[in-house]
C-alpha cells in the first residue's frame, strides 16, 4: 500500500478515536485544558482491569517534574493517596504552564533530570533531548498496557526520534479551541457572529467603543492575545489557512511553506495591528500570559478570547457569572479560506507527553511501576461508573467528601480540589482517560457553570457540522528544524509582535521573511518538501469530510 493510502487511514482511524468526543451520547470524560491532568477510568467485561501495585515490595523513590494550567499545591492529600496505592516515595514538582519551558531548559542543564517529565504537546525540546539519549525508549513497553494499545500508530510514528519512541502521549479530542465569542454583546448591539476577518474586526470595534456590556463605562476592549515564548496566542486562526502551524499554501517556486511567513499570518497579524492602534487589541498583550488572558475574558472586560472543552475552568466562568448573570459564549465557526475550504485544523492528537528518564535502564521494576501508574490515570470511566461506588473512581477523584461531592447523581470536584491538591488526579504524571474506540461522550457535560456547559453544546455541535485539515507535516521531520526551529519561530514572533505595535512597519514583511530564510528558514523549507515528496504526501491535501 502506498503511504499516501495509508495516510488517508490513519486519518480516518485518527478521526474515529478522536471525533466520538464531538458527538452526542450518554458518557462523559473529565477532558482538562491542554496539558492538565484530568482523571476517568474504565473497567469493562472486554479490557484489563486497572493496573493495581506490583508484587514487588519495593518502595520505589519516584521523582517527577510536570505542568499544569494553574496551581497545584506542592504536597496535597493526592500525593500522600499515591504513595500509599503503589508503594512509592513520589517526590513531584507541578509547575505553572506559564514559564514551564524555562524551566525545563534549567532542569536539563544540570544534567540530571527526575525520572519522569512532561511535554508540552509539539514542544521541539522533546526532540531535541531525545537526540542526547536523555530519555528511556518505549517501544517494548507499549503492548503490555491497554491504554497505550489504543494510540493510533500514526500518533506513536510522529514521536518516534531515530526510529524509537521515547515518550507516552496523553489523550486530545482533535477538536482545535476555537476563538470564544460574548454572543449577549452581540446581542446587546444587534450584530451578527461574524463570517470573516473584516466583520471579526468591526465587532472588535464595536466591542470596545459602544460599550456592549450596557454600563455606562468605556471599561472594555474588543479582542484579547498574548505572546508567550516561541508564540503569538491565540491565534483567532478561523482555519488551517490563517493558522501559523501549518504548511498549507505554497510559494512562487511550488514549496509548500509555513503559514507563519505566508499570506494567511499576514492577514492576521495586519488586523492585530489595525485593532492594536484602535485600542481594540490589549495594549498589554505583549505582557500577559494566558492565565492573565482567561482572567480578563471572565472578567468581562474582552468580548473575543478562546474556548475549548477543558474543565478546570468553571472558577473563572464563576467569576463572569457573578459580574453579569446573563453572559453567554459561542465559539465562531470557522471562515471559508481563499481556496473555498471551510474547516479547522485537527490537533496532533495530544497536548502532553511523558518521558521516562534513560538513567532507568535496567532498573525494570521501578519501570514497571512507574508504567502501572501512568495506565491506571489513563483508564476511563463511563457516566454510569462515575460513583461513590466505584473504588477506583472515588480514589483518582480523591474520594467523596474530601475532593468531590455528588450533586444531582453527578461527581462535581469542590472549588479548591486542584488548588489544594485533594485528589491523586492532580499529581499523576497522565490522569487524562484514553478513550477507548466504542466511547461516545458528551465532554460537555463534565463543565459545572450554565455558561460554560452551553459554550460546550454549541462547540460540539460546530465540530460536528465543519470538516477537519490533518497536518501532513506532523509525519515527517525536519533536522534543521529540530535543531534551529525554536530560534527562528522566536525571531517571527518577535518581529510580529513588533508590526502588531507598530515598531515595524507592515511593509516589512517580505524582508523578514527573507531574513528568516537566511537565518535557515530556507533549510527548513527544503527538508519538509524533500520529505513529503519521499513519502508520497504531496498530493495529499488533508482534509477530511466529517461535516453532517
Amino acid at each position: 500500500m502506498k503511504l499516501k493510502n495509508l495516510l488517508y487511514l490513519l486519518a480516518i482511524l485518527f478521526l474515529t478515536i478522536g471525533l466520538v468526543a464531538c458527538s452526542n451520547g450518554d458518557e462523559t470524560t473529565n477532558n482538562d485544558n491542554e496539558g492538565d491532568k484530568g482523571s476517568e477510568t474504565e473497567n469493562t467485561d472486554n479490557e484489563e482491569p486497572a493496573e493495581e501495585p506490583s508484587e514487588d515490595d519495593t518502595t520505589y523513590t519516584i521523582t517527577a517534574l510536570d505542568f499544569n494550567p494553574t496551581a497545584v499545591a506542592k504536597d496535597g492529600p493526592g500525593v500522600a493517596m499515591i504513595n500509599e496505592r503503589f508503594n512509592i516515595d513520589y517526590q513531584v514538582d507541578i509547575a505553572l504552564k506559564d514559564g514551564y519551558k524555562e524551566k525545563l531548559t534549567t532542569t536539563f542543564s544540570t544534567g540530571s533530570i527526575p525520572d519522569l517529565v512532561g511535554f508540552e504537546g509539539g514542544d521541539a525540546n522533546y526532540v531535541k533531548y531525545a537526540k542526547q539519549n536523555a530519555f528511556l525508549p518505549l517501544d517494548d513497553y507499549i503492548d503490555d498496557y491497554p491504554t497505550l494499545q489504543r494510540v493510533p500508530d500514526a500518533i506513536w510514528d510522529s514521536l518516534r526520534v531515530d526510529g524509537k519512541i521515547y515518550a507516552i502521549p496523553n489523550y486530545l479530542n482533535p477538536a482545535p479551541q476555537s476563538t470564544a465569542i460574548r454572543t449577549d454583546w452581540l446581542e446587546n448591539l444587534g450584530l451578527e457572529m461574524p463570517t470573516n476577518y473584516e466583520e471579526l474586526k468591526e465587532v472588535a470595534l464595536a466591542f470596545t467603543n459602544d460599550d456592549p456590556d450596557g454600563n455606562g463605562e468605556d471599561d472594555t476592549y474588543g479582542i484579547l492575545t498574548t505572546v508567550g515564548p516561541n508564540n503569538i496566542f491565540p491565534f483567532h486562526a478561523q482555519g488551517p489557512y490563517w493558522d501559523p502551524e501549518t504548511y498549507y499554501t505554497k510559494n512562487e517556486d511550488g514549496n509548500f511553506i509555513p503559514t507563519r511567513i505566508g499570506d494567511g499570518w499576514k492577514e492576521l497579524v495586519t488586523m492585530f495591528h489595525d485593532l492594536y492602534q484602535e485600542g481594540a487589541l490589549n495594549r498589554d498583550f505583549h505582557t500577559l500570559s494566558t492565565q492573565d488572558g482567561n482572567t480578563e475574558f471572565y472578567s468581562g472586560k474582552t468580548g473575543i478570547w478562546i474556548f475549548s472543552i477543558w474543565t478546570g475552568f468553571d472558577e473563572y466562568a464563576r467569576t463572569l457569572v457573578d459580574l453579569e448573570p446573563n453572559a453567554s459564549i459561542a465559539p465562531i465557526p470557522a471562515f471559508e479560506d481563499p481556496t473555498g475550504k471551510t474547516g479547522w485544523k485537527m490537533n496532533r492528537g495530544y497536548s502532553s507527553l511523558t518521558t521516562l528518564s534513560a538513567e532507568l535502564a535496567g532498573d525494570e521494576g521501578k519501570i514497571k511501576r512507574i508504567l502501572d501508574m501512568i495506565e491506571f490515570g489513563r483508564q476511563y470511566y463511563p457516566e454510569e461508573e462515575q460513583t461513590p461506588d466505584n473504588e477506583d473512581f472515588d480514589w483518582i477523584q480523591g474520594k467523596e467528601g474530601q475532593g468531590y461531592s455528588m450533586v444531582d447523581g453527578k461527581a462535581e470536584q469542590v472549588e479548591t480540589a486542584s488548588a489544594d491538591g485533594l485528589a491523586p488526579e492532580h499529581y499523576l504524571p497522565d490522569a487524562k482517560p484514553y478513550l477507548p474506540e466504542e466511547a461516545n461522550p458528551s465532554e460537555w457535560k463534565n463543565l459545572q457553570t450554565e455558561v460554560l456547559q452551553n459554550a460546550g453544546q454549541k462547540f460540539e455541535e460546530m465540530h460536528k457540522q465543519q470538516d477537519y485539515f490533518y497536518q501532513k507535516r506532523l509525519l515527517v521531520q525536519s533536522p534543521t528544524e529540530n535543531e534551529l526551529g525554536q530560534e527562528l519561530k522566536q525571531f517571527l514572533v518577535d518581529e510580529h509582535a513588533k508590526m502588531i505595535v507598530g515598531e515595524r512597519p507592515l511593509s516589512d514583511w517580505d524582508a523578514v521573511v527573507e531574513e528568516w530564510y537566511a537565518m535557515g528558514g530556507d533549510k527548513i523549507v527544503e527538508e519538509y518538501n524533500q520529505a513529503f515528496e519521499e513519502q508520497d504526501l504531496v498530493d495529499f491535501d488533508g482534509w477530511i469530510e466529517v461535516g453532517e
